[in-house]
């Protein structure tokens, strides 16, 4: 059964319960949430906002910046994110991970592969799986290629590590020849985003300037409701089950109630439908 999730990432502690409002009004009862700087006492006081909204977190999500030097810093990190994902009664960790400047990303994703490895036995106490996102970073991303993306997870080599597919970042970054080897990386994933984009536009920005900007490889982009944009969510996500995919998605969306009871009505309509030829 595909469990369907709303992102609470990118969003303040205090408007978690916003966000859970925002979802339960829209028929959606699970949330991504950030885990931050506050640690497992964050994380209680988070469990206690959920459990109040009557909304749980299934995923978490946890920004990573690395080098080569700082191994054990990161895998101390990784190690606070289960703590705190057991706390949140989390099933999934969400890595987001950029390299420190002056590293190459090569020897940041070296850095995670040896720091995951090293917490392999914690997440499996813990039945937890450490996620790696190809995260779209100012800074050089350890997921900036598909095959650096894929290495990561068959290095580490565990039931408890796989992947986030963020269909948007992949579209935003050039790499859109991953939706044509879904075939071999379905095994290794163990969660989805989506959301929709399209190419940046000074006039659309201007009539609405909180909206969120990406910077893709070839240019900028703009967050858009679901459907609005260029990513081709439906069709993915429907090859994905398919094959057969059954973990877990999230649906990011940067807009208001209406928009969001829209997009959960467009994700519920192409789950339905059958696979397209």
């Amino acid at each position: 059964m595909i469990r369907l999730a709303l992102s609470a990432r990118g969003y303040a502690p205090d408007r978690i319960p916003e966000v859970a409002a925002l979802a339960k009004d829209a028929g959606v009862t699970e949330l991504e949430v950030p885990l931050l700087q506050g640690g497992c006492e964050e994380a209680r006081d988070t469990r206690d906002v959920l459990h109040r909204e009557g909304v749980s977190a299934p995923v978490c999500a946890v920004g990573l910046s690395l080098s080569g030097d700082k191994l054990e810093e990161v895998g101390n990190a990784l190690e606070r994110s289960l703590s705190c994902a057991e706390i949140l009664g989390a099933g999934v960790v969400n890595l987001y991970c950029c390299a420190c400047p002056g590293t190459e990303p090569a020897d940041a994703r070296k850095t995670v592969v040896e720091a995951a490895r090293s917490r392999m036995d914690s997440a499996q106490r813990r039945n937890i799986v450490l996620t790696l996102e190809n995260e779209l970073s100012p800074a050089p991303s350890v997921a900036e290629s598909v095959d650096g993306w894929l290495g990561v997870a068959r290095s580490v080599c565990s039931p408890h590590f796989g992947l986030t597919l963020d269909l948007a970042n992949f579209v935003a970054s050039g790499q859109t020849h991953v939706f044509d080897r879904l075939e071999s990386v379905w095994p290794l994933l163990a969660h989805v985003h989506f959301k929709d984009i399209a190419p940046y536009c000074d006039e659309t920005a201007r009539a609405d300037p909180g909206q969120q900007v990406f910077q893709g490889r070839d240019g900028r982009f703009l967050a858009v409701p679901l459907g609005a944009g260029i990513v081709e969510n439906g069709s993915v996500v429907r090859r994905l089950l398919a094959l057969p995919y059954r973990g877990r998605l999230t649906l990011e969306s940067f807009f208001d109630a209406a928009s969001l009871k829209h997009a959960i009505t467009c994700v519920r309509q192409f789950l339905l439908r059958p696979v397209l030829d």
